[in-house]
């Protein structure tokens, strides 16, 4: 695990010099008066700029807009709302399973947004099917960022893998310093998505939400 994180640190340098339904009260993080109420389904990719120093090495690592730095995949089940997303674990697992509101607590979350794909029917069953067996068999987190296999993957990896088997939308990547990754921008500059919430002022304002399952 120390290893890995020096590897972030010491590559996040390369990055920066090249680059230079919820009740109301479970999510009220700021001070603000505005009342968003969003539907959510399944699907739905969600978007947060961790913080911390790892936060800031994956929020640098995209070239257009530098964001955020995490990203996972939203899922409706039992009443509730959860964030599946790959990351770095002590247990070797890379598929992490959280509620929403713990996924853009405050305390690890400076700003999110949620995104929509433009996907059928047909489309949706496949990309839940994808989740589910991404659950049932979860894959290690790829700390080499290799997308040339499919053995372990990382958060944007899986994110964009999955959208195209499941709906053949394809993904741009970003290259630089001899890598080749998919960077959180990558995901949602696309014709393909809409914007379906944002935090504003890099403050978590989302105050109600609401799902469809």
């Amino acid at each position: 695990m120390k290893l890995q994180y020096i590897r972030y640190f010491i590559l996040s340098a390369v990055f920066l010099t090249v680059s230079s339904s919820f009740t109301p009260d479970d999510i009220s993080f700021s001070n603000s008066s505005v009342t968003v109420s969003t539907n959510l389904h399944s699907g739905d990719v969600i978007l947060r700029d961790s913080k911390g120093l790892i936060g800031t090495f994956f929020r640098n690592l995209s070239q257009t807009e530098k964001k955020y730095s995490h990203a996972g995949f939203i899922r409706i089940r039992g009443g509730k709302i959860w964030v599946c997303h790959y990351i770095d674990q002590d247990n070797g697992k890379g598929l992490k399973l959280e509620e929403l509101k713990d996924f853009v607590d405050r305390g690890k979350c400076n700003a999110f947004a949620v995104y929509r794909f433009d996907i059928n029917q047909q489309e949706e069953k496949n990309l839940d099917n994808i989740i589910n067996a991404s659950i049932t068999h979860p894959l290690p987190f790829d700390s080499d960022f290799d997308l040339k296999t499919d053995n372990s993957l990382y958060c944007t990896e899986w994110i964009a893998k999955s959208l195209f088997k499941s709906s053949n939308i394809s993904f741009p990547t970003t290259k630089i310093a001899g890598l080749e990754y998919f960077a959180p921008d990558n995901l949602y500059i696309n014709t393909a998505c809409k914007q379906i919430y944002q935090s504003h002022n890099y403050k978590v304002d989302l105050t109600m939400i609401s799902m469809i399952e």
